[in-house]
């Protein structure tokens, strides 16, 4: 057991002091808030019902230790999103409710390169930085044949000393050690079933058991910062990302385009055609995203960005052979300086009419 628990837990540089406030805060008898952010496993993909998602079994654990308060859940997983799209959604998804405790699993839609790892480390920053103090703890989870970005997002954790737990570490040895096959706990390649997700519920929990034994049950004094944790790291000239849709902005030029409804989870985007004019926007931005709609079904094609009357990229939102529809985000335009744009976006034109959804655009 203990050489499990050295591979689930960094336990070495962690700072616990954070998670333990919480426990305090709801052993005082205050109600709290906990979160988890992250893609279609943290949504619960895969377990027979949301209570049996290790977001869910962490819920529960939170309510059964503190039966006499009001324990608020939000569970802000949406499906095949990664860090870059978190980090810009962070602010309406989950700190709008002041959490107090969020865990973040990005671990599997995150690819190990650099852009990741700076996105991620921005978005954890984001998550430190607000008015809550929340306490943070990184979930690393796993595909079947270990790729992930645990390498890049654990130099984050070690950085601002959180708690890191690493499913893969755990799961890739058992199955190794011939104590189960992958398949008894994920039906495919990357979500994990009940059992999968039990294994990660347990993980989480032995952490919050540990924390809770040391500091409530056996009442460890612990003097929680009262700054906001990682406030020292943040760079006061870095905006904040923020995700803007059809709810809340309009247009300087429609050309055609008609709001749609095109993702489960993002609702307000915007559908055009090569056969409709451009769509723009003047927005105060240094850095660009966007969110746009990729499907399998043929009818969806290229759209060219062009930021100040200059094609900055070209989205491709076709995406034949797939294994379904989704939200694709990627980075447009990058700048250190804060200013007025022109955007433009225009599908390219083919032989044949094809469609382009944008889901959102990602400013900061």
């Amino acid at each position: 057991m203990q050489d499990l628990v050295n591979k689930a837990y960094g336990w070495q540089g962690m700072d616990h002091r954070a998670v333990a406030g919480v426990m305090k805060k709801a052993a005082a008898g205050q109600n709290i808030t906990v979160a988890a952010l992250g893609g279609s496993i943290t949504e619960g993909f895969h377990s027979s019902c949301p209570e049996k998602s290790y977001a869910g079994i962490m819920r529960k654990w939170w309510e059964d230790k503190f039966p006499n308060i009001t324990v608020q859940y939000v569970n802000a997983g949406i499906g095949a999103t990664d860090s870059y799209l978190g980090l810009h959604r962070a602010r309406r998804d989950v700190l709008q409710f002041q959490p107090d405790f969020i865990i973040v699993d990005f671990t599997v839609n995150d690819q190990a390169e650099e852009f990741y790892g700076k996105s991620y480390e921005r978005l954890i920053r984001t998550l430190l930085g607000t008015e809550s103090n929340p306490a943070v703890v990184l979930l690393f989870m796993t595909m079947e044949d270990g790729t992930n970005a645990q390498e890049f997002h654990s130099k984050v954790g070690e950085k601002y000393k959180l708690p890191m737990i690493s499913y893969g570490n755990v799961v890739l040895a058992e199955i190794e050690a011939g104590k189960y096959q992958w398949k008894d706990i994920s039906p495919d390649d990357i979500h994990p079933n009940d059992r999968g997700h039990a294994i990660a519920g347990e993980l989480v929990c032995t952490y919050l058991d540990r924390i809770y034994d040391t500091y409530i049950k056996n009442q460890k004094e612990c003097t929680v910062k009262q700054e906001k944790l990682g406030a020292d790291c943040i760079d006061p000239q870095e905006e904040e990302g923020k995700i803007l849709d059809a709810a809340g902005m309009i247009p300087t030029s429609e050309g055609g385009w008609e709001k749609a409804d095109l993702h489960p989870h993002l609702h307000d985007g915007w559908l055009g055609s090569s056969r409709t004019g451009s769509l723009e926007f003047e927005l105060e931005f240094a850095n660009l995203g966007m969110t746009y709609f990729k499907s399998i079904d043929g009818t969806f094609g290229k759209a060219e960005i062009y930021i100040d009357g200059k094609c900055r990229a070209v989205l491709d939102g076709n995406f034949p052979g797939g294994w379904g529809d989704y939200g694709q985000s990627d980075e447009v335009y990058t700048s250190h300086e804060r200013k007025k744009h022109h955007v433009e976006i225009k599908v390219a034109e083919t032989d044949e009419e094809v469609k382009f959804g944008v889901l959102a655009l990602l400013v900061s």
